[in-house]
């Protein structure tokens, strides 16, 4: 699946910091070796432990720069780097983020408006439509990290079989589901309309539709 970001929201270089410190099996994945950021690479790895610890104090930007000895002006643009290299290496190689038994899976994820993004993660088994997704990872990128399953696609290529989960921010609306298949099935909006990316648009206008019933 081709995979692009085109998003409004930028996350901070501390909310980067966070959200890799809590999947250390990712930046294993990076090879540190001759980049500007191998410090911080091992410093992540040696308190892998301390971000799931309640009772730890993650440091300040500016505390950091003094622990790894590396400029202030620097510490911020190496961990937004090391996230970016992550994001490109999923892309390039989707199939180290897959463990064994695991299935791989193609996660579109969408907040508000055309703010989206991409990720291919292997998982214990494939979530159903309606059931909530929480990846921490996606937050700097996306500005929230709970979604719901939208849908999910099966697709059968000559190379194998590829499945694509649809998240949408937020938690799904029964009602609002059956007000617009009750308007597809009187054929009140069209099929393009159902299956439309800009469900809020939609909603709003179902909203309206049916207010008098």
């Amino acid at each position: 699946m081709k995979k692009k970001e085109e998003n409004f929201y930028r996350g901070t270089s501390k909310e980067c910091l966070i959200a890799m410190g809590y999947y250390p099996n990712f930046i294993k994945m990076i090879n540190p070796e001759n980049k500007p950021y191998e410090k911080l690479h091992q410093w992540l790895l040696e308190n892998e432990k301390g971000f799931d610890d309640n009772n730890w104090s993650l440091p300040s930007l500016k505390e950091l720069s003094k622990i790894l000895s590396i400029d202030n002006g620097k510490i911020a643009r190496y961990i937004n780097m090391l996230y970016n290299d992550i994001f490109l290496l999923n892309t390039q190689e989707p199939e180290k983020f897959k463990k064994d038994g695991q299935i791989l899976c193609d996660l579109s994820f969408k907040y508000v408006y055309d703010n989206y993004s991409y990720f291919t993660l292997g998982l214990d088994y494939v979530p159903r439509i309606g059931e909530i997704f929480d990846f921490y990872f996606i937050n700097p990128i996306m500005g929230c990290s709970s979604y719901y399953v939208k849908d999910v696609s099966h697709y059968y290529y000559s190379n194998g079989h590829t499945i694509r989960i649809k998240l949408l921010y937020g938690h799904p609306n029964q009602y609002l589901q059956l007000l617009r298949e009750k308007a597809y099935l009187k054929r009140y909006i069209s099929f393009h309309d159902y299956y439309s990316e800009h469900g809020y648009l939609l909603e709003e206008k179902l909203i309206k539709m049916f207010e008098n019933l």
